[in-house]
């Protein structure tokens, strides 16, 4: 429960501030690797085109959207915007031969787990597939595109949402086609293009 109405204005003023880069991000990052993968752009909007028109525009519908949100999953994995997390060990502990103790400030890498051979095939590919279907079989520390444990990000169903239904209408009007040589990304406080992505939109 709320305390105030300013409490809840300062957590909704927060929610869309602290998505609005991230999701951009990762939208930019769908496109680049949809334009390059053709065949799952015409998946997604053969999905959008046969949804029930709710589902583009009411969250409470994406579901009906799995070929999108595996994308956008699947690009998460594969560029995720907070590519660093801090934490502070709870208690003593060690890795791989080095002490860890209590109160160390410890930096987990989103986006080296979710290239981690042992946890993914292929880990370097773009396959949306790997999140059709049972996803609870994903190594619970094996996909951290939002953290984990009590600091998970509280905007991670708003921007998985919000990402989906952009996507989905955007292929469904569009076909992509690069316009720019492929990236690379840089590392700054998020995840994003070394260089600009450039894209051809083709009117279906």
């Amino acid at each position: 429960m709320y305390r105030n109405d300013k409490q809840l204005d300062d957590e909704i003023r927060t929610l869309l501030a602290a998505g609005h880069e991230t999701t951009a991000n990762a939208l930019t990052w769908a496109c680049h690797l949809i334009a390059q993968h053709p065949e799952q752009g015409e998946v997604i909007c053969q999905e959008a085109a046969n949804a029930r028109p709710a589902a583009l525009d009411s969250p409470q519908h994406t579901p009906h959207l799995p070929n999108a949100r595996a994308a956008i999953l699947e690009t998460l994995r594969l560029y995720p915007p907070i590519w660093l997390l801090l934490r502070k060990a709870a208690e003593d502990d060690s890795f791989l031969g080095l002490t860890i103790r209590r109160g160390t400030l410890c930096i987990v890498s989103p986006y080296l787990v979710h290239r981690r051979p042992g946890t993914w095939d292929r880990p370097d590919d773009f396959l949306p597939d790997r999140f059709m279907g049972d996803v609870d079989r994903i190594e619970k520390f094996g996909y951290l595109p939002f953290g984990a444990g009590p600091r998970r990000c509280v905007g991670e169903h708003f921007a998985i949402q919000e990402a989906e239904i952009v996507l989905s209408l955007l292929l469904k009007r569009y076909r992509l086609e690069s316009a720019s040589p492929p990236t690379v990304p840089a590392a700054a406080i998020t995840l994003r293009p070394a260089t600009p992505v450039l894209l051809k939109l083709v009117r279906r």
